[in-house]
């Protein structure tokens, strides 16, 4: 009989007369449908004719189903259908150990064993779950990369796009293995149809030119697809380059959006950005101009210019040579802005140059964060 392919009008009689296969498709059917008591009675029907997967999902229904959770039930029926490998329930009987809130005390060896029994029975989500207790020493587990790659792997090879990406941080890392960026950009890119951590570390990859050529616009193609998922770094970084032109043409507006998706989720590095982005430029905020690079870039307080503004108050403000310079600079460029300012040669003469030397300057680790202003003039 194909029980799965019948209404459960078709399955009752069936199920009446003590199939236990069919009692276990009624009670599955009927979640939901019926009432929850009718489905986890005929569970209980077929339960008690000692069927792993209805035992399974008796203890599950314990668990979930808010008009009849019963810890103790779930777990003797998850002990039930674990005494016979059902993998599903030995997992779960893991989860309870290692939360301790279900009725049971926090048994942390109990739980690992629990584990990696699940896992080595073939279920995919012990499979990451332990091999991620091992790769980041979880509950004070000894840390080990070698054997969480193994679990990553199984898990991998049936596609699970989790156990994908985390080879790729072991392979990309050299963590356990021999470092192979080619390798763990493969694992990258095979999860990130649909896991947006690995869209985020590829845009990352790309927008940072790590393993692979820099290049802004494939950076910016995949934190646009895990940003639209909610990945807050992602939106944090699709903010900076709609900010920067890089990938894109220049759009603060764009930019301050993205920011804003990512401070709304409480992270901090976005809510400064738009505070100095946002706050009005004063006499005491310009006090020491930076009038062509605020010109070119659109604002005082953005990340190009706090890296020439660092530059300039740490480096240049330094040496009598770097402070003649300054006050040269500051002579004229308020001249050539007034007049020129607005012409888009001018922007494009300047920004050329102003982007190579901020570039250098980043690559040296000068900063591009939000800067209060030393007074060089002192």
């Amino acid at each position: 009989m194909n029980y799965e392919e019948m209404t459960i009008e078709e399955i009752v009689p069936f199920a009446k007369q003590g199939d236990m296969d069919a009692q276990l498709w009624l009670g599955k059917k009927s979640i939901g449908v019926t009432s929850n008591e009718e489905a986890m009675h005929w569970l209980e029907q077929a339960a008690n004719q000692g069927l792993a997967e209805a035992q399974s999902l008796l203890a599950e229904g314990y668990c979930t189903l808010s008009n009849i959770k019963d810890y103790k039930l779930a777990k003797y029926w998850f002990e039930k259908a674990a005494a016979q490998n059902y993998p599903d329930a030995i997992y779960q009987l893991g989860i309870f150990y290692e939360k301790g809130d279900y009725g049971v005390p926090v048994d942390i060896k109990k739980a690992l064993q629990y584990f990696e029994k699940a896992a080595n029975l073939g279920y995919l989500d012990a499979q990451l779950h332990f091999g991620g207790i091992l790769h980041y020493g979880l509950h004070g587990v000894q840390v080990d990369y070698t054997k969480a790659k193994y679990y990553y792997e199984l898990a991998a090879s049936q596609n699970m796009r989790e156990a994908q990406y985390l080879l790729g941080v072991l392979y990309f890392n050299g963590l356990g293995v021999t470092e192979d960026k080619e390798k763990a950009i493969s694992f990258f890119e095979s999860a990130a149809d649909k896991l947006d951590d690995a869209q985020y570390v590829l845009g990352w990859i790309y927008a940072k030119g790590e393993g692979r050529p820099q290049d802004y616009q494939k950076g910016k193609y995949y934190f646009e697809k895990a940003a639209t998922q909610g990945h807050v770094s992602a939106q944090y970084n699709l903010g900076y380059l709609h900010l920067n032109g890089l990938g894109c043409e220049k759009n603060i507006q764009q930019g301050k959006y993205w920011l804003e998706q990512a401070a709304n989720q409480g992270d901090q590095d976005a809510i400064n950005l738009l505070r100095e982005l946002n706050r009005p430029v004063t006499s005491s905020t310009s006090k020491n101009g930076c009038y062509v690079a605020t010109c070119v870039y659109g604002s005082y307080d953005c990340p190009e210019v706090w890296t020439l503004r660092r530059y300039r108050d740490n480096t240049l403000a330094q040496t009598w040579y770097g402070r003649t310079f300054i006050k040269v600079y500051y002579a004229i460029s308020p001249k050539l802005v007034k007049v020129f300012g607005n012409k888009n040669w001018f922007q494009r003469f300047w920004k050329k140059r102003l982007d190579r030397k901020v570039s250098k300057l980043q690559r040296k680790g000068v900063e591009d964060t939000p800067y209060e202003d030393q007074d060089w003039r002192k």
